[in-house]
């Protein structure tokens, strides 16, 4: 390794002794070589201290908090830490697999628009199963409108876009779909199509009251960004959104009209404003306008000749249309 690394591999550990040497034992195996390894300690109260110190590989840079800062802080200290040229992001419970940090590093070096790269993932434990992201620039901003579509332990990203920008963490429960959002303002974003990681869900980082903060925060970050495209849109239409991508049939049956004005709302704001990529955003709501008429028991004749300007905007083929329309009847 030289005298400053060409990768800072960044991960905090908060009494994690049951899963840390996997997870550091994942990282000091990586065919790339050419890293630092920085372990933060948020205040662990059990043996991830000693487990950290039994290691003796010179890559590693260990650091204690004193007390416990939570995840924000202790990142946000990490990342002014990072002397790197690219920053990789590890959690303290998963798995990378040999080749990742090779990958990545291939890849940005590679490709010097991107600023951001994650990668595609294997989840186990509490839900198991492989995970693959949308990988361009444009597919991935079309899915922050309802999701974060980059995994935060798999991304890799230039040190230099947080300096410039003076960019840290700062919401707990969202904190990766407003910081990912905040990023993109600067730079463009990739996935890798590859699982490069295997990503550990444990029960507790899933419990319900997370999930409900989770949500009204998510809300606020993706409202901000509705609003960029047309300044009328609301919270509920953010949460109707959602629903509508998440292909939550049932929750959207009553409510078609709703459907067709904030779809309207979106082609013809991001039309005039250009937040997202049009042609990307009419492909994507072509895709969930079909399932809409497959799925949705009120969508009927009637109601299709009613929006006519939608399906003009949409560019829809009135022949796929009637055959869904007719799908939907035989149901």
């Amino acid at each position: 390794m030289g005298i400053v690394p060409k990768v800072s591999v960044l991960m905090p550990a908060y009494n994690a002794e049951k899963y840390i040497a996997l997870a550091i034992d994942s990282i000091i195996s990586q065919s790339f070589k050419d890293f630092e390894f920085i372990i933060i300690n948020d205040g662990s109260t059990d043996k991830t201290e000693q487990i950290i110190l039994s290691y003796a590989d010179h890559r590693i840079r260990y650091i204690k908090n004193d007390i416990n800062l939570k995840l924000i802080a202790t990142l946000n200290k990490g990342f002014d830490l990072c002397l790197g040229q690219y920053i990789v992001r590890m959690d303290a419970d998963d798995i990378s697999l040999p080749n990742r940090i090779e990958r990545q590093v291939q890849f940005m070096d590679e490709n010097p628009e991107i600023g951001l790269c994650g990668t595609s993932f294997e989840s186990f434990g509490f839900v198991e199963g492989p995970y693959f992201y949308k990988r361009n620039d444009e597919d991935i901003r079309i899915r922050f409108l309802h999701e974060c579509h980059m995994l935060h332990p798999s991304i890799i990203l230039r040190t230099e876009i947080i300096r410039q920008n003076n960019l840290h963490m700062t919401i707990l429960h969202g904190e990766d779909l407003d910081f990912f959002i905040r990023i993109a303002q600067h730079t463009k974003l990739a996935n890798l199509p590859e699982i490069l990681i295997r990503y550990q869900q444990l029960p507790e980082s899933m419990s319900k009251a997370n999930s409900e903060i989770t949500e009204i925060n998510c809300t606020k970050i993706q409202l901000e960004v509705f609003k960029k495209i047309n300044p009328d849109f609301t919270e509920d239409e953010v949460r109707l959104y959602r629903a509508i991508a998440y292909k939550d049939f049932k929750s959207i049956d009553n409510r078609l009209y709703e459907v067709y004005d904030i779809l309207r709302k979106l082609l013809q704001g991001n039309a005039q404003q250009m937040v997202l990529s049009q042609k990307a955003l009419i492909n994507y709501l072509k895709e969930l306008w079909i399932q809409i008429i497959l799925n949705v028991k009120g969508f009927n004749l009637k109601f299709y000749l009613s929006i006519s300007d939608l399906n003009k905007l949409l560019d829809m083929n009135p022949l796929i249309n009637g055959k869904a329309l007719i799908k939907n009847y035989l149901k």
